[in-house]
């Protein structure tokens, strides 16, 4: 089954109070028409099965996710990827494999931390599937 949670955005304004720097660059950016979530929110989806997984995108100016399930952290994600491999943008945030069959409840976060080299600390989520059964070693 495919989860699907509504966003609800609150304005680049809310970002730019506390990042400055992150908003001047966004504003010169093909970001600029974008609205911007509350900086360190987070992301939280139901779901039934034994398997979840989270697609993202890794870009030159991607931050740092941290994972929970069911209230308890399972791992954290470096989202950053070089400027020369722009074109492979989309990769595994997050893949949680051989859980108790039965509901459960994943939060993604945004850490508002980043990679030495990366240029941001943006986190960018896309499809979001749970599924039940094994996966093939």
């Amino acid at each position: 089954s495919i989860a699907v949670q509504p966003v609800q955005y609150a304005g680049m304004q809310a970002c730019v109070e506390c990042h400055s720097e992150e908003g001047e660059q966004k504003a010169s950016s093909y970001h600029r028409g974008l609205s911007c979530e509350v900086c360190h929110g987070d992301r939280k989806v139901e779901f039934t099965g034994s398997t979840i997984y989270v697609q993202g995108d890794i870009r030159h100016d991607m931050g740092i996710l941290e994972f929970l399930l069911d209230g308890k952290a399972m791992g954290r994600r470096d989202m950053y990827l070089p400027k020369q491999w722009s074109r492979a943008n989309q990769a595994t945030a997050v893949w949680l494999t051989g859980l108790p069959d039965g509901k459960h409840r994943l939060q993604v976060r945004v850490t508002g931390q980043k990679n030495p080299q990366a240029d941001g600390v943006t986190v960018g989520l896309g499809r979001v599937v749970s599924y039940r059964g094994e996966v093939a070693q």
